[in-house]
């Protein structure tokens, strides 16, 4: 999957995906809050440095400081890219999406 965002579009991917593309090979063992309250992940890359990768505010409800970074965690959420009003590239941390695949309809 190609992890580029085109124009105004919301590219999703998995955090599988999101990691190796990133060279990601830690991540901090729980959720933490900024000073403002809003919740993050902290990613480590093979090169020592650190990205802290927010909730999205609707995650961010289902969510808390201490909650640990786990199988079951990671397995509830997905990642978002999209841009900002300004045209910055914003990467959040967003619950998966009920869907039906379509092949199950026909």
């Amino acid at each position: 999957m190609e992890l580029v965002q085109k124009q105004d579009a919301l590219v999703v991917s998995s955090i599988k995906e999101f990691v190796k593309h990133k060279s990601f090979v830690d991540v901090a063992p729980t959720v933490r809050n900024n000073i403002n309250g809003y919740p993050f992940i902290t990613f480590i890359d093979d090169k020592n440095v650190a990205e802290n990768i927010y909730f999205s505010k609707a995650a961010s409800e289902k969510v808390d400081a201490g909650t640990p970074v786990d199988k079951a965690l990671m397995s509830q959420h997905q990642i978002a890219i999209t841009k900002n009003a300004a045209g910055e590239e914003r990467v959040k941390l967003i619950s998966n999406s009920e869907r039906i695949a379509l092949s199950d309809l026909f």
